[in-house]
């Protein structure tokens, strides 16, 4: 499964994430969602915890980060198509499809708010998967649709240490714990990060060659599930920030 390394790929690929919020049917699902109130905490504001921040190279023009003093360890790269995602501690049981970049650039969501869409890159061009030794799996869902209960209509309660399992197509179980507290990030920061050189924000967001874990073992890709939250606009429709959880591979 190619890779690139690129942020300005990523960040033009995820650009509804970012900018309109989830796309899907024709359609932004936002203005069918309802407000939960503003939840978690602004990744512009305060860094990641170490074990998300991607091992990367930095971005042009940007102040060079810590030398390793050895290439961490890696888990084996086995990535596999996602088809299932649970979440005991929220009652989470949804489908997931491999679907495609839409042919605007937007992500894909299914109409059914009880399925998960994975976001499986574009013809040329593919993005992390679930088992994937480095780079962002991205999950992306509902927190609710024409009054129907999203299957993340709970996103922003999630909480560190909560486990997410994700079955894959060839009958594998993968079992991930969640590494920090849900993130709101306003569609505007995400907007205005287009025009900084490097796309910092996006970069740490959606990277799709870095490497996570603790500093003291293995390092891997990780798993992010993304929805729209925060503060409903009831003048534009849309809900102002998107909410991310990330997860790293647990035993």
């Amino acid at each position: 499964m190619p890779l690139s390394a690129d942020p300005r790929t990523v960040a033009r690929a995820l650009l509804a994430v970012g900018l309109a919020g989830l796309v899907g049917s024709g359609a932004l699902l936002t203005v069918h969602f309802v407000g939960h109130g503003r939840v978690g905490r602004v990744v512009t504001g305060q860094s990641l915890p170490p074990e998300l921040v991607p091992d990367l190279e930095p971005a042009p023009g940007s102040a060079p980060g810590p030398t390793r003093s050895a290439a961490p360890a890696r888990v084996p790269d086995r990535p596999g198509v996602p088809v299932r995602v649970t979440v005991p501690a929220h009652r989470v049981d949804a489908r997931i499809s491999a679907d495609p970049l839409r042919p605007d650039g937007g992500v894909y969501v299914p109409e059914d708010p009880r399925r998960i869409s994975w976001s499986s890159g574009t013809g040329t061009y593919r993005y992390s998967a679930p088992g994937s030794a480095q780079g962002t799996a991205i999950l992306v869902g509902h927190v609710e649709y024409r009054g129907n209960k999203g299957a993340f209509a709970n996103l922003s309660e999630f909480e560190p240490g909560q486990l997410v399992v994700v079955e894959l197509s060839d009958g594998r179980r993968l079992r991930y714990s969640v590494a920090a507290a849900p993130i709101a990030v306003s569609k505007a920061q995400l907007a205005a990060d287009l025009r900084v050189s490097g796309q910092p924000l996006h970069r740490k967001l959606f990277d799709q060659a870095g490497t996570y874990g603790p500093s003291d073992g293995p390092r891997s890709g990780r798993l992010l599930l993304a929805s729209c939250g925060g503060i409903f606009d009831y003048r534009t429709g849309h809900y102002v920030d998107n909410i991310f959880v990330f997860a790293l591979p647990t035993d």
